[in-house]
């Protein structure tokens, strides 16, 4: 990503970071330019003190210690009894984790929905270099961080070998690469990338961003190393095109990261909404009632027609007539076809119908208030509003990437 290291004056360090790696196995002189990154935010850097023959009561004491934590390697995090106090800092004295993740720390990253698939990807149009494991994507197609301060000043992520990274219940996707990308499993052999299935980093729980809970930001790509060159001449820029995403990464690790615009993200938001409703709906339809009768079949007369007004209004121009749904036909839709089409879906356990499509009404609400400027003056967008958008927008591509499964 586009960031340059500029000048900054030694900072007193306030907060201690732990690498929990012991200091015999990791070699933090690689990463030089991360911890000039940490001591620009007034944070330390230190792995675990002691050598192979360090012990358990010594680990657990700097964990509990430590205000924040990085992990990369297995070494620590392995151990049952390390990993288990670990987690409860993080999810009990709500303490953050930045995980640059590996598949062997996949038993610790279970503890919070994520994993570590054996799927790589790559890219020749966006490649920094000739090497397509190393490219570029841009921070403005990132749905969930575009419109939060994680991704102030950062136009560019420049990254290394990125991995997929496999969300589910309370963790969700956080930076994604380019639709336009590749991929390969482990035997080399190229994959069929699925819409929605190219996250490198995901992020513990689903609000993360909004609040000042503990959490996880899992990363399953290189890019905050020291800038390299091996003997074949290839160059790897590392923190020199990432350091402004690490510093806000940091920032948020010390729970110091600002505020999200609450209307720009909730926009955001809304419009990601409405894309996988779409989806969710038109997939079910062609699945149930068949790719020719789906329309006539599953849409009411009443949607049908005004979408078909639409469509004549603006000439035709988009051939495509749920083009010209809206947010709430959305919701007719799967009323109409609920016993046979969405009741597996949308129902809540215990729930009917009604009940299990209630959220559409505060939806509507908060997609009225954002299409109103001038609502958004005196009654702008709320933290709570911006955490049930991204509630629902997490829900929402669970149930898509299943039905395209």
């Amino acid at each position: 990503m586009s960031g340059q290291m500029g000048d900054y004056y030694h900072m007193v360090s306030t907060v201690k970071i732990l690498w929990v790696s012991r200091e015999d196995l990791i070699n933090l002189g690689w990463y030089m330019g991360f911890q000039y990154c940490a001591s620009s935010v007034g944070a330390s850097i230190d792995p675990v003190k002691g050598g192979v023959d360090i012990g358990y009561e010594n680990i657990l004491r700097q964990i509990r210690e430590a205000d924040c934590y990085i992990v990369s390697l297995e070494d620590c995090v392995r151990l049952e009894q390390i990993r288990a106090v670990l987690v409860e800092e993080i999810r009990s004295k709500q303490k953050r984790c930045l995980v640059l993740a590996i598949n062997e720390l996949n038993p610790f990253l279970a503890e919070f929905d994520i994993t570590m698939m054996p799927i790589r990807f790559f890219s020749y149009a966006d490649s920094v270099t000739e090497d397509p494991r190393k490219f570029v994507i841009s921070a403005e197609c990132q749905d969930l961080a575009v419109q939060t301060s994680l991704l102030d000043g950062v136009r560019d992520i420049g990254v290394e070998s990125p991995q997929m990274v496999s969300y589910q219940e309370e963790a969700t996707s956080l930076l994604r690469c380019e639709e336009t990308v590749d991929a390969i499993d482990e035997g080399d052999l190229l994959v069929d990338l699925q819409p929605r299935y190219n996250t490198f980093a995901s992020i513990w729980p689903v609000t993360g961003l909004f609040d000042k809970s503990g959490g996880v930001i899992a990363i399953g790509a290189g890019g905050f190393n020291d800038p390299s060159l091996n003997q074949l001449g290839d160059y790897s820029p590392g923190i020199i095109q990432n350091f402004q995403l690490l510093q806000n990464t940091l920032k948020w690790l010390k729970k110091e990261l600002p505020p999200p615009n609450f209307s720009l993200q909730g926009s955001q938001l809304v419009h990601n909404i409405e894309v996988s409703l779409h989806d969710i709906v038109t997939i079910r339809l062609q699945q149930q009632l068949g790719e020719k009768d789906w329309w006539n079949k599953g849409v009411p007369l009443e949607v049908r027609r005004r979408a078909a007004d639409k469509k004549e209004q603006d000439n035709n121009s988009i051939k495509e007539k749920t083009a010209y749904f809206d947010l709430l036909d959305y919701k007719k839709v799967i009323e109409k076809n609920w016993n046979l089409c969405f009741k597996p879906l949308f129902e809540k356990p215990g729930k009917g119908k009604d009940k299990s499509l209630s959220w559409f009404t505060e939806l509507n609400k908060i997609r009225i208030k954002i299409a109103h400027s001038t609502k958004q003056r005196y009654s702008p967008l709320t933290e709570d509003e911006c955490k049930f958008l991204r509630r629902r927008l997490d829900f929402l591509n669970q149930l898509s990437n299943r039905l395209r499964q």
